[in-house]
């Protein structure tokens, strides 16, 4: 047998004798198919190593010396019952030539956690210590959501060496991707999780080396977990990277197949073949011939397969059955899979490293790039973006937003030249008609603008094109491009692309500025400054000054017409610095001079009124926000607006102002309604599955509610809606922690943190809130010192106990309650709980009605029966029933928290 023979059986022996006997036959039949010399090596490999692990075996017997097998350094396999640090084993997950893996629970009762332990079961072999070893210590240097972490390691009292990792309760991602129908986009939105673990990886310079489906699970939930970090190599500045013993050969680059040293890119091509799996239903490496070794060498130096071609050669029956497993239809599939997405893939496959993605954050952001429809590095600079997906569902409502979009469109650009000066009336009138017609053939144009095959355009997709024909039909000095690009601009913002609407504006500002059009740069630099006020409130400072010095330069610094936008950013950046009190002047001025103005639309109205009623909300003016929203959605049902996106967000926020006044069951029905009728729609509606998925959070729906969330977490993060992304974090902590999660949560919540600190002053209430769900989380765990500590910030930042009505409070007040409860502190409970029933009753409009209310008197009765105080106890408890019930529903955890306590007190004498 010659060496690179020897070197293939070697390496499936390595990975073969840590399989269940059981199912190593089924798994050499699939890896040496077509290769019976390479089998029967393998399977001689494998005897050999039976039989001396036999002799060994016996050999204690032979010698008498039985007694010593339990001895130091020899390991058991384990049992049920026993225990490896704080956890008992329960539960044989799976076993293999060098350890074992069981299922565990906490054996210490401070709190219930499933965990997997491995057991190294052969202590005597080198190789197999030796990568026991080298996991433990790769995994603590990994702290990522989507990679299992190492919880403890360490040796057993009977010798063995065992890691304690977190339980992965889940699927290959294939399978969980199939099982579930998820079509093209959603398992691009999975895999980029599973990417981004990577990328971690590499950043501590570890290279995972061993990529595939088996070691992606997804959980129910849809939380990918990369496992097994067994194989990998370190990439120290002093260690060079050499082969590794054991690999799939199906998910393997080829200069591991070669023997040769691993590097990231390895990890980038193996990333792209579970890609290819993903989108396609086939391994790229058994399109020519099999899933052996031989056969993935072969294909390793061939240049990677199309998909689409792939799939197309595919029998019938298969090729509909992969458009099932994807909630689509053949023909579809396969258009889907040209293009852009196809290079992306084939550019991470190539069998030159040096020709792949460099980094797999590269990789990632071609991803991101192709998700918003951007143009991606895979194809040549010259190649513009072209939309490659298309929508069949739904056909009304995209044609209905298109329509919206193309009349919002021509409204505005109609609008911008009516406030030039009377010097220039004449070339003015003489411009307005030039526009005029120019955006006629513009709309014409973009009206003819249909999808290959006759398919429908999305709004983002009719955005995208518009954009294009502008590009084409006007020229790059054309006096109307920098108009209407702003207004395209404007629609991308009502979607959510945060990045693609800055870009345009971009190019508005540099066109606008090279004209000297101080009017629309007024403007523009207004808009930028309100779409920046988040993510970087320096800029957008720097962006609104200039604007307004532009506008007052004209004499333009009214609330109506081009102005508008100078107004919001105002009041934006007056709330971002916390003065909310200040920003409600603002806007009431901005909505009185466009209620006076001939020139502004209804919508812009309606727009201002919604802004001055968020103000409303942050400073506790709960009345006025409900009755100014009850006002905007009778408005926009009359001008005819209450089938678009807008009259969503409008219903979403009239939810908000339910859940701030205690109503938390009727908060949830516009939010609902809000969600189910943007679920109808082609493009995400950003902030509506955000609202929705506070209101199931609330009500302590939290399975359902991580289903909502994650997704707009996601389509948050892929817009660059910073914003949205954050309060998405929050929302996914809160669930994760009060379901249990907590390690999970706090990270959601870290990230959350870090972002919102960039502004303090303007999420206060927000820092509040990821404070106190802290130490919720704390004080389940039993951890009453470590509660207190984390809460103590919230109340810092709110001025408690100074102020006694700071918006936010009311969750660290209930929260401090629990923790002097739990502390054996009843007076200190009581005063806290005072302070959040004057609180929310302050802010009810039905207290009856408020789950706020309740939750304070339930504290509080629990604070007095706790101080002896049980008559008072009994009346607080008794009000708290009926607000809960209401406010909460009969089933939520908290009601039947308080009917379980009213019982009690109804059994002591």
């Amino acid at each position: 047998m010659g060496e690179t023979e020897l070197t293939a059986a070697e390496r499936l022996f390595a990975e073969a004798v840590d399989l269940d006997p059981g199912e190593r036959a089924d798994w050499l039949d699939r890896r040496c198919a077509g290769d019976p010399l390479l089998r029967r090596d393998v399977d001689a490999l494998l005897a050999a190593a039976e039989s001396s692990a036999a002799y060994f075996e016996a050999l204690p017997a032979r010698l008498g010396i039985e007694r010593l097998r339990d001895g130091p350094g020899v390991v058991h396999r384990g049992a049920v019952g026993e225990v490896y640090g704080h956890y008992r084993l329960v539960g044989l997950l799976g076993t293999g030539g060098m350890g074992d893996v069981w299922r565990a629970e906490r054996a210490d009762g401070r709190f219930e956690s499933d965990v997997a332990v491995k057991l190294l079961t052969r202590p005597g072999s080198g190789p197999a210590l030796a990568r026991f070893d080298r996991e433990a210590h790769y995994l603590a240097r990994l702290t990522h959501p989507n990679i299992a972490r190492l919880i403890d390691a360490g040796v057993g009292a009977d010798g063995t060496p065992f890691l304690i990792l977190e339980y992965v309760d889940g699927q290959p991602i294939d399978a969980w991707c199939d099982a579930r129908a998820l079509g093209i986009e959603a398992r691009l939105t999975l895999f980029l999780r599973v990417a981004e673990a990577v990328a971690h990886a590499h950043s501590r310079l570890i290279v995972h080396s061993d990529i595939k489906p088996s070691n992606v699970l997804v959980t129910g939930d849809g939380t990918a977990k990369l496992l097994d970090f067994g194989i990998a190599s370190l990439l120290e500045p002093d260690q060079r990277p050499g082969a590794v013993t054991a690999l799939t050969p199906e998910f393997a680059a080829p200069e591991q197949l070669a023997g040769e040293g691993v590097s990231t890119a390895s990890d980038v091509y193996a990333l792209g073949l579970l890609l290819f799996l993903l989108l396609s239903g086939q391994n790229a490496r058994s399109v020519n011939g099999g899933t052996n070794v031989a056969a993935s060498r072969a294909d390793a130096t061939r240049e990677p397969p199309s998909l689409a071609t792939t799939l197309g050669q595919s029998a019938d029956g298969n090729l509909l059955a992969r458009a099932a497993e994807r909630g689509t239809s053949p023909a579809r599939l396969l258009r889907s899979l040209r293009g852009d997405v196809d290079a992306v893939v084939r550019k991470a496959l190539r069998p030159d490293p040096a020709e792949r993605y460099a980094t797999v954050p590269e990789f990632i952001a071609d991803l991101k790039n192709y998700l918003r429809r951007e143009p991606v590095s895979a194809l040549p600079a010259t190649i513009g973006y072209r939309t490659r997906r298309f929508v069949g569902r739904h056909r009304g409502g995209v044609l209905s937003a298109a329509l919206t979009a193309i009349v919002l469109v021509a409204a505005t650009t109609v609008a911008a030249w009516q406030s030039v000066e009377a010097r220039r009336q004449r070339d003015a009138a003489i411009m307005q008609q030039q526009r005029v017609l120019a955006t006629n053939q513009f709309l014409n144009l973009l009206l003819s603008e249909i999808g290959p095959d006759g398919e429908p355009l999305t709004l983002n997709q009719l955005l995208d094109r518009g954009v294009n024909l502008l590009d084409r039909q006007f020229a790059p000095d054309g006096p109307f491009l920098a108009h209407t690009l702003y207004d395209v601009a404007v629609l991308y913002a009502t979607i959510g692309k945060v990045e693609r609407q800055l870009a345009l504006l971009d190019r508005a500002e540099a066109l606008a500025r090279e004209r000297n059009d101080t009017a629309l740069l007024g403007t523009l630099l207004c808009a930028k400054a309100r779409a920046l006020h988040v993510n970087d409130p320096e800029a957008a400072a720097r962006h609104l000054e200039e604007g307004l010095a532009v506008l007052e330069s004209r004499g333009q610094v009214g609330g109506g017409g081009p102005n508008l936008q100078c107004a919001r950013a105002r009041g934006l950046a007056l709330a971002t610095a916390g003065q909310n009190e200040e920003a409600a002047g603002v806007f009431e001025a901005a909505l009185a001079a466009a209620e006076a103005s001939e020139i502004e639309t209804p919508f812009n109205r309606l727009t201002l009124r919604n802004d001055l009623i968020e103000q409303y909300l942050l400073t506790g003016r709960y009345d006025e926000a409900l009755a100014g929203m009850d006002e905007v959605i009778a408005e926009h049902e009359r001008i005819g607006r209450g089938n678009t996106a807008a009259h969503l967000v409008f219903l979403a926020n009239k939810g908000a102002v339910l859940a701030r006044l205690g109503e938390v069951s009727a908060a949830l029905e516009p939010r609902r309604r809000a969600f189910e009728r943007a679920a109808g729609m082609d493009e995400p509606l950003p902030g509506i599955g955000l609202h929705y998925g506070a209101s199931l959070v609330d009500l302590a729906r939290y399975d359902e509610a991580l289903r909502v969330l994650e997704p707009e977490y996601e389509s948050a993060r892929l817009a660059g809606n910073a914003r949205f992304a954050a309060q998405s974090e929050i929302n996914i902590g809160m669930a994760l922690v009060r379901s249990g999660r907590y390690d999970e949560g706090e990270e959601y919540l870290a990230r959350a943190e870090a972002f919102l600190m960039k502004t303090p002053e303007a999420h206060a209430r927000l820092l509040a809130m990821i404070d106190a769900t802290t130490a919720e989380g704390r004080l389940i765990r039993g951890d009453v010192d470590g509660a207190r500590t984390a809460l103590a910030p919230a109340l810092a930042r709110l001025g408690y106990p100074q102020g006694r009505t700071a918006n936010g409070l009311l969750l660290p007040l209930l929260v401090a309650g629990r923790i002097e409860l739990a502390a054996g502190e009843p007076g200190a409970a009581t005063v806290f709980a005072d302070d959040a029933v004057a609180l929310a009753e302050s802010a009810a409009r039905d207290v009856t009605s408020s789950a706020d209310v309740g939750k304070a008197l339930l504290l509080r009765a629990q604070a007095r029966q706790a101080s002896g105080d049980s008559a008072t106890a009994a009346t607080d408890l008794a009000a708290a029933l009926i607000a809960l019930e209401k406010g909460l529903g009969p089933e939520h955890p908290v009601t039947r928290e308080a009917r379980a306590f009213h019982a009690s007190l109804q059994e002591r004498p």
